[in-house]
């Protein structure tokens, strides 16, 4: 496979499958796990010591970058494009002129932890997940995230004991 770049001991497992590698930049120390898939779009960067987990998706035909020391966790997705029902179909057997995809830029910065099952959507506009940033799993994301920043997608609050009456 011919990448834009290979960066040295990077390690792609068997059953990850990358679509456009000559638009794919791979840093150093780099891990793509199992089932993996990687649609390299317009192009996708992965700075050193990333690392995507297995089953995750980065996808859309725009722009992902990825900063260093980065881990994309379990099953999360990152789209830089997606149809909108502009487009008279949103599905990909239909003619790309009688559909609406927009598509940008996803960027992830250094020391981010993107957690299981996220999603980082790039919908109307292009996105920045800030430097350190941890985003929860199962988090559905679609606009900026500031450094440093802790997404949370659900909490489950302490309200009060409940008192559940004996049986007699």
């Amino acid at each position: 496979m011919k990448f834009r770049k290979c960066g040295k001991n990077v390690k792609i497992y068997p059953t990850a499958k990358i679509v456009n590698p000559e638009n794919l930049e791979i840093g150093d120390d780099v891990t793509i796990g199992d089932y993996c898939f990687i649609n390299a779009g317009k192009r996708t960067v992965i700075g050193n010591r990333s690392q995507l987990n297995v089953g995750a998706v980065i996808a859309g035909g725009g722009e992902t970058i990825i900063g260093e020391d980065v881990t994309i966790s379990y099953h999360a997705i990152i789209l830089s494009g997606t149809d909108t029902p502009k487009g008279r179909y949103m599905n990909d057997a239909r003619p790309l002129k009688q559909r609406a995809i927009s598509r940008g830029k996803v960027v992830i910065e250094d020391g981010c932890f993107i957690g299981a099952n996220a999603i980082i959507c790039r919908s109307k506009k292009d996105i920045t997940i800030g430097r350190g940033t941890v985003i929860g799993a199962g988090a559905y994301i679609d606009d900026d995230v500031k450094p440093e920043t802790i997404v949370i997608p659900w909490k489950h609050l302490y309200m009060k004991q409940r008192k559940v009456d004996s049986v007699k």
